[in-house]
């Protein structure tokens, strides 16, 4: 019977193709479904609407609960317009996050343990298992790792190898000082910062039936490991169930409680300022850049006095909120810290001018960077590329002309690789100095930016009348890469004469070539958006899809032999 079935089927031509297109488009289904599904994550529109997802993060996750069913996950792959179900964890789903920065990447939390999609919910794997009674996690970016567990008595947890270890953090300050155990109500990560993390906190009271007391919402700037109150909560206050973070605005947070809900913020007070006297550096530290958050002109009398501290990190925080903050009325006293007898000083108040982009510096600065020792060096040339002037560009030359590598020159260097594409235009005009240390270090600078723009200035330096310039000539245009570079190097092969020159030249060319334009084709951003993920699609579809065209091809081919059949 089925002889005579396929018999049938080869000999209706409409019916055969038919049936081997239908049979492709089964095979092209599964490769076909991930490379839209990729494309729709990099190019889907993003709208501004509260509760809309951001340019960044076309996915979204929620928990949908069926009648009579467990919490499954859910996902939505256009902006929250329609949503689909994802492979079920082998547990109840409590909560599900997203990791920044990596829509692909969930967390999920379910009763005891911590479960990681890298696929979108395609796969799970459990990760570490969770502290007792969590009540809520958050999640960091992919870069930090970072987890964060909230307990019901247990306070704050961190782990950074996905749940596997967990680290106590701050529970005395979460308690407000109290030595019940303290409870974690809510729970959040700053969208841009990692370190920044919000908390909502309670203890529990009582003796025979005990209850909760919520104590406050607190703030912290490192992570979890200092933390700032940002309110109190009145007796008999309503226990904060969620805390949703104010995108831009650091220090302000929406606590919600089955209530109401209300805006609070960390603002500058006198506790603060205090912390920085604190005999604890890490709580000095955490204050200075809670203050530089708060953005308060009125503080700048106090970092100023603090700009000694002997602790590196406490000390280097306060010099970036003096810049933060953003008062030029502190410019008098950085400059006069330039004169300290403590290096320290000298390089946290050449950060701050470099922050507040005092231009008026510049000549001290300069002074600094030529004189002083590496620490104080660094600083000021960072702060001459921060302050961005044609002066201060000036000023970063300079020391490029110094025989050895000194501590001016090295800091130079980095000065000129903050500044970037400013940097640019001065050095290859550099190229045309009477001094050929100058020429050359101006040369390999602009290998170290890979600015297109440089190619014509590099490429007439190929003809420098000294052979380490224009060897530095030929490694810049081979490190910039693109056809025109590629050009002037195989151009300046046909007449170099110099061996150490003309070696470098063919190794420049070589580096050019491995590098290619640096453009891709018009066309090629579109290709990458189809065919980027077929690598990530799964053997067993690439399986299917063969089959299928085997199919298709054997229907194809026995139609043809019967409208071609063999003599005899």
């Amino acid at each position: 019977m089925l002889k005579s079935v396929l018999k049938g089927i080869t000999a209706r031509p409409w019916l055969r193709i038919s049936m081997a297109v239908a049979l492709l488009i089964v095979g092209l289904a599964p490769i076909g479904a991930p490379i839209v599904s990729d494309s729709r994550t990099r190019l889907a529109p993003a709208t501004g609407a509260a509760g809309s997802l951001a340019p960044s993060q076309p996915f979204a996750y929620r928990l949908d609960a069926g009648a009579g069913a467990l919490s499954r996950i859910v996902r939505s792959e256009d902006g929250g317009a329609t949503w689909r179900p994802v492979v079920a964890l082998p547990q109840e789903a409590l909560q599900v996050e997203t990791v920044r920065g990596q829509e692909e990447h969930v967390v999920a939390r379910s009763q005891d343990a911590i479960w990681l999609s890298v696929d979108g919910g395609s796969s799970w794997t459990r990760t570490g298992k969770l502290p007792r009674r969590t009540l809520n996690v958050a999640v960091g970016s992919r870069a930090s790792g970072m987890i964060y567990a909230g307990t019901e008595s247990m306070g704050l947890m961190r782990s950074a190898d996905g749940g596997a270890t967990w680290q106590p953090l701050g529970s005395s300050i979460l308690g407000g000082g109290n030595a019940a155990p303290v409870g974690i109500s809510a729970l959040a990560v700053s969208p841009e910062d990692d370190h920044i993390v919000y908390a909502a906190s309670g203890i529990w009271l009582g003796t025979s039936s005990a209850h909760f007391s919520p104590v406050g919402t607190y703030l912290s700037v490192d992570g979890g490991q200092q933390w700032l109150e940002i309110a109190s909560a009145p007796l008999g206050a309503p226990r904060v169930e969620a805390l949703i973070p104010v995108p831009g605005r650091p220090l302000d947070i929406l606590a919600s409680s089955e209530a109401s809900s209300e805006y609070q913020r960390l603002t500058l007070s006198a506790g603060l300022l205090a912390l920085l006297d604190s005999a604890d550096a890490p709580a000095r530290a955490a204050a200075a850049r809670a203050i530089a958050l708060t953005g308060d002109r009125s503080a700048v009398p106090a970092l100023l006095a603090h700009l000694h501290d002997p602790d590196a990190l406490a000390g280097d925080r306060v010099a970036a909120a003096l810049g933060t903050v953003g008062d030029l009325s502190a410019v008098p006293a950085l400059m006069s810290g330039l004169d300290s007898s403590d290096e320290d000083v000298r390089s946290r108040s050449a950060a701050a001018l470099g922050f507040l982009k005092a231009s008026m510096a510049t000549a001290r600065l300069n002074e600094v960077l030529r004189k002083d020792g590496p620490a104080a060096c660094r600083s000021a040339a960072e702060a001459l590329a921060r302050i961005g002037t044609p002066e201060a560009m000036t000023a970063l030359l300079g020391p490029l002309g110094d025989a050895g590598m000194t501590p001016a020159r090295h800091a130079a260097m980095i000065g000129l690789e903050v500044a970037g594409d400013r940097a640019g235009a001065p050095l290859a005009l550099a190229l045309n100095a009477s001094d050929p240390t100058l020429r050359r270090s101006s040369a390999e600078m602009l290998g170290y930016l890979r600015q297109p723009a440089s190619t014509p200035e590099l490429a007439r330096s190929l003809s420098d009348s000294e052979p380490a310039v224009r060897s530095q000539a030929a490694w810049a245009l081979g490190e910039i890469g693109t056809q025109d570079a590629q050009t002037a190097l195989a151009e300046v092969l046909a007449s170099e004469t110099d061996a150490a020159s003309r070696q470098a030249a063919t190794q420049a060319l070589a580096r050019a070539r491995s590098l290619g334009d640096g453009k891709e084709p018009v066309s090629a951003a579109f290709g990458e958006q189809l065919l980027g993920p077929l690598p990530r699609i799964p053997a067993g579809r690439w399986t299917m899809l063969l089959l299928s065209l085997a199919l298709s091809a054997a229907l194809l081919l026995a139609g043809a032999r019967r409208a071609h059949p063999r003599a005899h």
